[in-house]
């Protein structure tokens, strides 16, 4: 028994010990709660949230107050739980991916409790910081802060993953879908994924995957459709009458990006998805996906030396 305990002893203070001798290789950064109500400020997603999303987030006034009236600041406790974490999970990975990182904290309704990004900052509410050293959460809470790092990542490398989306997965990019307004008043807004104008193409048909809300009008409960559009030359077209289908019953989309049962209706979240998955196989907590999306991801990636 003794042995036992000693042990433990031992590999805690290794634990902490490489922690200690690497933090000074990470640039981990906390906000307060002026510092992550500036990320509020001039916030296009803010200024361009639909009277359904404003409805269902229960904002009856300023947007603007209203974020940041819901603010928090992290405790010394807090901040070393996710530091340790980081750095526990880069032990493992040794990727560049992980060194950089800036936090905000918001109340637990915020978004409907949904960690998520804005700017180069990750907010996560309190419900899930509480939860950093719940064992029973460690791999769920590592996949986390993957998909959100990501997010972030996908604004500072933007043509990157623009390159992801174009040239190894059937995305297109287009300025401009006719009769979009049809569909827009009910599409649940999302800082990581703003832009939602990005087609999938399997060469015959030409579908928009998007997140709306159905007759529940619940932000968690939604329906992650596939439209179906006409191309026309150049200009794509939601019709007059369009067809629609649960994403995960077409056939060209769930196949090809098989084992992506919730994020899949934006390549922004796509994409997040797998970072996570090829990271968890990494950590030896899940298997890689096995997915013609995957074998793409991983010569796009291969080509980079920043993750």
């Amino acid at each position: 028994m003794l042995n036992k305990i000693l042990i433990f002893i031992l590999l805690t203070f290794l634990i902490y010990l490489i922690i200690f001798l690497n933090h000074k290789n990470y640039n981990i950064h906390f906000l307060n709660k002026l510092e992550t109500c500036e990320l509020f400020k001039n916030n296009k997603y803010i200024n361009d949230l639909t009277n359904m999303d404003l409805k269902l987030r229960h904002i009856y006034s300023n947007p603007f107050k209203f974020y940041c009236s819901h603010t928090l600041s992290y405790s010394n406790k807090e901040q070393n739980k996710l530091r340790e974490l980081i750095i526990t999970m880069n032990s493992k990975i040794n990727s560049n991916f992980l060194k950089n990182w800036k936090f905000g904290k918001v109340d637990n309704f915020v978004e409907n409790g949904f960690p998520h990004t804005h700017k180069d900052a990750i907010l996560l509410p309190n419900s899930i910081i509480k939860n950093i050293n719940d064992p029973d959460f460690h791999n769920s809470i590592c996949s986390l802060l993957i998909h959100e790092k990501t997010h972030v990542l996908q604004r500072q490398y933007e043509h990157m993953f623009n390159d992801l989306y174009s040239n190894y997965w059937n995305f297109i990019k287009v300025k401009n879908i006719k009769n979009i307004h049809k569909i827009l008043p009910l599409v649940r807004s999302n800082p990581d994924a703003n832009n939602i104008k990005w087609v999938f193409s399997d060469g015959n048909e030409y579908i928009l995957p998007v997140s709306l809300f159905n007759s529940s009008y619940s932000m968690s409960n939604v329906d992650y459709i596939g439209i179906y559009l006409i191309k026309r030359g150049d200009e794509f077209i939601i019709p007059k009458n369009y067809k629609k289908k649960d994403l995960k019953h077409i056939h060209s989309y769930s196949n090809f990006f098989k084992g992506i049962k919730y994020n899949m209706y934006h390549p922004n979240e796509l994409s997040a998805e797998m970072f996570s998955f090829y990271y968890l196989d990494k950590l030896k907590f899940s298997d890689k996906l096995n997915s013609p999306a995957m074998k793409k991801f991983i010569e796009w990636y291969e080509r980079f030396d920043i993750f």
